[in-house]
């Protein structure tokens, strides 16, 4: 995914219009269409404050990873992506209604952690 999608995905997660997005960050409307329709580059001071906004790597925005890592976070540390990878080969392993369980439970503590309620 290229970063006019990027941008355009988490700015509708968020539920705003080009508008809002560019006054919060101090640019105007156009300046964010241009952007998402990749008629207009943006200048680094750009790109980082909407991956600041977005919380968001900078990687994540251009495309370059699909890893929603938030911003201004190291994890070059070679024991986070070993960790990762171990619970991923975990998760392989299992049998698909284990895998779904799995899913659900991280699902419903994410909700939690966002203070949603499910039933």
């Amino acid at each position: 995914m290229n970063y006019k999608n990027r941008i355009r995905q988490l700015r509708k997660l968020k539920r705003q219009d080009q508008r809002r997005l560019g006054n919060e960050l101090g640019v105007s409307q156009q300046i964010i269409s241009r952007i998402e329709t990749n008629s207009n580059t943006m200048s680094i001071d750009l790109l980082l404050n909407i991956a600041r906004y977005f919380n968001v790597s900078t990687d994540y925005l251009l495309g370059v990873s699909d890893i929603k890592r938030p911003f201004g976070k190291d994890y070059s540390s070679c024991d986070v992506m070993e960790r990762y990878a171990e619970l991923i080969a975990s998760y392989e392993e299992l049998n698909c209604s284990h895998k779904e369980v799995v899913l659900v439970l991280i699902e419903r503590l994410a909700d939690s952690e966002k203070g949603v309620v499910t039933v």
